[in-house]
């Protein structure tokens, strides 16, 4: 069988850091052939690195990550499940007959305690190459060169995108490469890591070696279902990156972050006031305008001491989440069983979410109603209930995403992540004001109802100052 092609991203330091440590990844243990011993070599120290770190986590086990039958066939080169057994089992230990891994054909494979003590001390060998000197330049003399093969893309030239449903206008200005995230730029930010924070350092190992093989990290895009923009390249992609970590790449470059606060309230509270579906938006306009002193009144009544957890609670009961209290629910998982039941049955809880769940129903009947067509174009195509309303929400997000951003100079747009962007240069208040007045006046022209939004800039590098 064809095999897929070696995980070019991964430090090859970690890779053989890691079979010196660990007797069962030798060559000679891995296969007859050289060639492809080294796959499966390169292939089972990717899932080690990643179950370190990365993003590939299994949903229903924590701690593990997810593989599914058909791509270890085709990372590990083989059809004998037997065989794919005896090469995992040395490093992973996993069910056998978990009931989520026959639903989601993805096995939670969890990394065996001696095996993860010998990966953080092969991670601890790996660090970025120091920056080099115009000295060192200068004086070294000139490489050889050697005839190498590089397996991976290089997304240099501009990104041509179909004209999709969904798409936004301003999809071809942006760059397909942050050439300005140099490998300089990423070897400071590793030094501030602590050595403790494992996930942190696989992470930025993988943006390292990504600049390496790209010349710069990769910020292309996909679409997704409902109109979102897609990262690519997902690991490394700029999207994807801890907030600490975009600080640390963009404070030096005057780069700043334009995001739309408590957006999805927002937009609830603006479409409840559409003559199709006139639903009370009371409580929901009041949270948006004093979440932060919902959150800690919240925190206080509960005994939870982190009130910004609350905020996605309150976001996931209007995208559909289940406001179910059961240990197994993402309520519970947060809060914990005992705190998500105290907070059920607060009085300004239950006002809110039960605004909510009209809302969610209106909203609902006239997606039905429209065929789950949604503002941006995207036809949602076997939806489940719990996710009608996000799929709307979405649409309407993305369509305030274009007013503003085709607005913007041309070429100070760096990237976009999920409904904020990336941009070279500070927006002035009377900016800001025009893009939110633009899109209350574009959407009162083209929808007939005018739809609220407010932006909050934030210069990377600084704290937060302003209400989300």
């Amino acid at each position: 069988m064809t095999a897929a092609t070696p995980p070019a991203l991964l430090d090859p330091q970690f890779t053989v850091g890691l079979a010196e440590l660990v007797p069962q990844l030798h060559l000679d243990a891995l296969g007859y052939k050289k060639s492809i011993a080294t796959r499966r070599q390169q292939f089972l120290a990717s899932y080690v690195f990643k179950a370190l770190g990365g993003r590939h986590r299994h949903k229903a086990v924590p701690g593990a990550i997810y593989l599914s039958a058909k791509r270890l066939r085709s990372d590990l080169g083989t059809k004998d499940t037997a065989l794919i057994a005896r090469l995992l089992e040395p490093l992973f230990t996993w069910d056998q007959h978990s009931s989520h891994a026959e639903k989601r054909h993805a096995r939670a494979f969890t990394l065996r305690p001696e095996i993860q003590t010998k990966a953080t001390k092969a991670l601890r060998h790996c660090r970025p190459p120091e920056p080099v000197t115009i000295e060192a330049i200068t004086t070294a003399e000139p490489p050889v060169k050697k005839a190498t093969k590089v397996i991976a893309p290089r997304p240099c030239e501009p990104v041509q995108h179909a004209r999709l449903p969904g798409m936004p206008s301003f999809i071809d200005s942006l760059p397909a490469l942050l050439t300005e995230v140099t490998s300089e730029v990423v070897a400071s930010a590793y030094d501030r890591i602590e050595e403790s924070d494992i996930a942190g350092r696989v992470q930025l190992l993988q943006v390292q070696r990504a600049v390496e093989v790209f010349d710069g990290l990769p910020n292309d895009f996909g679409l997704q279902a409902n109109g979102r923009l897609n990262p690519k390249h997902r690991d490394v992609h700029i999207a994807q990156q801890a907030a600490a970590f975009r600080d640390a790449f963009f404070a030096p470059l005057d780069y700043y972050q334009a995001d739309m606060s408590s957006c999805h309230p927002r937009l609830v509270v603006s479409l409840g006031h559409v003559n199709a579906l006139d639903y009370a938006t009371e409580h929901l306009q009041h949270y948006v305008e004093h979440k932060h002193a919902m959150h800690a009144e919240w925190a206080e009544a509960t005994g939870h001491d982190a009130p910004d957890d609350f905020k996605p609670l309150v976001l996931s009961l209007i995208n559909g989440q289940t406001r179910s209290t059961h240990h197994k629910s993402s309520l519970a998982k947060r809060l914990g069983e005992k705190t998500a039941k105290r907070w059920t049955k607060l009085s300004s809880y239950r006002r809110l979410s039960a605004e909510i769940h009209h809302a969610r129903e209106s909203i609902m009947a006239d997606s039905i109603k429209h065929g789950h067509r949604n503002a941006v174009g995207c036809v949602g195509i076997d939806l489940k209930k719990s996710n009608i309303v996000a799929h709307q929400l979405f649409g309407w997000e993305q369509w305030c995403m274009n007013v503003m951003v085709s607005s913007l100079q041309p070429g100070v747009l760096r990237s976009v992540i999920a409904d904020c962007w990336v941009q070279e240069g500070l927006l002035f208040p009377d900016q800001v004001r025009h893009l939110t007045e633009t899109v209350r006046g574009h959407s009162h022209l083209e929808w007939g109802f005018p739809l609220d939004v407010e932006l909050t800039v934030k210069r990377y590098g600084e704290e937060e100052t302003e209400e989300e």
